[in-house]
């Protein structure tokens, strides 16, 4: 979903910058044409007028590409740091993995779910990668090779997959892999330590209920 927000933001970006360009172009070189006919007989005489109103209105096109890319890039840059802002925010950790089973985005949540840090786990990083550093860190219990042999099968299935695992200091998390589109997964990752702590207490009331009954 992230990546799809940000792949329009590109299009759309670029899209403009061409249209920007092409109309500069355009207006450039028929005001020079119309309105200003015979200008470039002063100052070249050997080449003809067309051309060089063409290179001219080649600058001004790209000159106007330019300035358009600068404020694009500033947008798009601002809109980025919004979203990370938003997904570190979150109560839940949150990765997504595209086709090729690379890391495209992980918020400080997850890090902290299984004491990672960025330079443990980096963006373009592989899912078995991630797997084997959770492992080093005694997050991960599976064999990590299995893990992804399963998950990928149900991700291509478009499947959503649902299971828990042991976190740092004990706690319970409950993992769901949600297929995308296109290809590859987001994981949302729900500390659920309390809830399952009440579900095994109210299942344990119940037993003692049937059992005086």
């Amino acid at each position: 979903m992230l990546r799809a927000v940000f792949s329009l933001d590109l299009k759309h970006g670029w899209r403009l910058l061409v249209l920007v360009g092409a109309a500069a172009f355009a207006l450039s070189f028929g005001v020079l044409t119309s309105f200003a006919p015979g200008w470039a007989a002063a100052a070249v005489s050997v080449i003809s007028e067309t051309i060089l109103s063409v290179i001219l209105a080649a600058f001004i096109a790209y000159f106007a590409m330019s300035l358009i890319g600068i404020l694009l890039a500033r947008l798009l840059r601002r809109e980025n740091a919004q979203i990370r802002t938003a997904i570190d925010s979150m109560a839940q950790g949150l990765c997504m993995f595209n086709a090729s089973e690379r890391l495209v985005v992980c918020n400080s949540q997850y890090y902290a779910m299984y004491g990672l840090t960025p330079d443990d786990v980096k963006q373009g990083a592989t899912l078995t990668d991630v797997l084997e550093r959770r492992t080093a860190k005694g997050t991960f219990s599976r064999d990590p090779h299995q893990y992804r042999k399963e998950l990928l099968a149900e991700v291509q299935r478009g499947r959503t997959t649902t299971h828990d695992v042991t976190a740092m200091g004990g706690r319970l998390l409950m993992v769901m892999n949600h297929p995308m589109i296109g290809g590859g997964w987001i994981g949302t990752h729900e500390d659920v330590t309390d809830r399952r702590k009440v579900e095994q207490q109210r299942t344990s009331m119940e037993q003692q209920e049937a059992r005086r009954a």
